[in-house]
């Protein structure tokens, strides 16, 4: 669906109040790189920025309201992002929650979002190659801005919301297959485990 959407600047981690415009999610964001995937998008520009080229764009941000359902109660709230390109900073009421990385990830909102209520979820999005990405986020003290152009940029996949059981669950599972040793292994990742089970 639309979203509020505006360009960005690397030096800002305040949530924009005024100049959104509009655009689809999932899409790539305007500009002439890979522009034929963008063919059916359509840019509802503010007027303040609506001449802007972003042909160079590295940074967008995101915003949309989220209702979540009073039938959540006792449920932890995730927001998963199918495909990003290629790494979010993500707020709720203007507050910063957490990041995201390329190429799809989930943050947990539950400590952010009660049941049967709306927030404000903002996300600034910025593209960079992916080798800059991984720099970026594996050395704190580097510098957050990257070079190089990335091909579709933006929430390009599907953003949705879900409810699911609260407590101990199973996560990051990996399944590891050896024919030569005959072997298959699972590791997998328990998380919010009582300890007085």
């Amino acid at each position: 669906g639309l979203w509020q959407w505006q360009p960005g600047i690397q030096q800002s981690e305040e949530v924009p109040a005024k100049d959104w415009g509009y655009y689809k999610v999932p899409g790539y964001w305007p500009g002439k790189v890979n522009n034929r995937r963008t063919g059916n998008q359509r840019l509802f520009a503010h007027p303040v920025w609506k001449d802007n080229s972003f042909d160079d764009l590295v940074i967008a941000w995101f915003q949309r309201e989220i209702s979540i359902p009073k039938e959540w109660t006792k449920r932890r709230i995730i927001m998963t992002v199918d495909y990003l390109n290629s790494s979010a900073i993500v707020f709720i009421d203007g507050k910063r929650v957490g990041e995201m990385l390329f190429p799809a990830g989930e943050l947990d909102l539950s400590p952010y979002c009660s049941p049967g209520s709306k927030h404000l979820l903002s996300m600034k999005v910025t593209a960079l190659p992916l080798q800059d990405v991984v720099a970026v986020f594996n050395d704190s003290n580097a510098p957050r801005q990257g070079k190089g152009v990335v091909a579709r940029r933006g929430l390009c996949g599907d953003v949705y919301l879900r409810g699911e059981p609260a407590g101990a669950r199973i996560s990051n599972v990996q399944v590891i297959t050896s024919f030569r040793k005959r072997k298959i292994t699972f590791n997998t990742e328990l998380q919010d485990l009582d300890p007085r089970s």
